[in-house]
C-alpha cells in the first residue's frame, strides 16, 4: 500500500522527465530524399535566373527536411535579389546548421565583398578554400576578388 502511494506520488515527475527527453522532430528518409531533389531543382531554377521558382523549391525543401543546402540556397536567392542582410543571415544560419557544408562561407565572402568589407571577404574566401580546396566556385570567386584588387 505504501509503495503504491509512493509510486503515485512520483508518477507526475517521471512523466515530466521522460517528456523532457523527447527527441526533436523525426524526418523520414523519403522526406530527406525529396528535400534533396527539390534543392537540385531549385538550384537549376536559380542558375536560370528564375528566382521565384528557386525560392519556392528551396522553401519547400527546407520545410520537408531542413538542410544547410536549402538554407544556403535561400541565401543565394536573397543575394541575387540584392537583399544582402537576408542573404548574410541565411548563409550564417546554413553554416551553423552544418559546419562541414562549406558553401555558405564562400557565399558570405561574396556578401562582404559586395559591402566593400574586403578584409573579411578575403578571410572567408581563404577559409572556404582551405576547408574545401576543390570548390571551384569559391576559387574562381576568390580569383576574381583578387583580380579586382589588382
Amino acid at each position: 500500500m505504501r509503495s503504491m502511494k509512493a509510486a503515485r506520488a512520483i508518477l507526475p515527475s517521471v512523466v515530466l522527465f521522460l517528456g523532457g527527453c523527447a527527441v526533436g522532430p523525426r524526418y523520414r528518409v523519403d522526406e530527406e530524399r525529396e528535400s534533396l531533389r527539390l534543392v537540385e531543382i531549385a538550384t537549376t531554377h536559380l542558375r536560370a535566373g528564375k528566382l521565384d521558382e528557386a525560392r519556392a523549391s528551396f522553401e519547400v525543401a527546407r520545410e520537408l527536411y531542413p538542410t544547410a543546402a536549402a538554407t544556403d540556397g535561400l541565401g543565394c536567392v536573397a543575394f541575387a535579389e540584392g537583399d544582402l542582410d537576408r542573404a548574410e543571415e541565411l548563409f550564417a544560419e546554413a553554416y551553423e546548421m552544418d559546419r562541414t557544408y562549406d558553401n555558405p562561407l564562400a557565399n558570405l565572402a561574396l556578401v562582404y565583398e559586395a559591402r566593400g568589407m574586403e578584409r573579411r571577404a578575403e578571410e572567408l574566401y581563404r577559409e572556404a578554400i582551405a576547408a574545401e580546396p576543390s570548390n571551384a566556385r569559391a576559387r574562381n570567386n576568390y580569383a576574381a576578388f583578387l583580380e579586382s584588387r589588382g
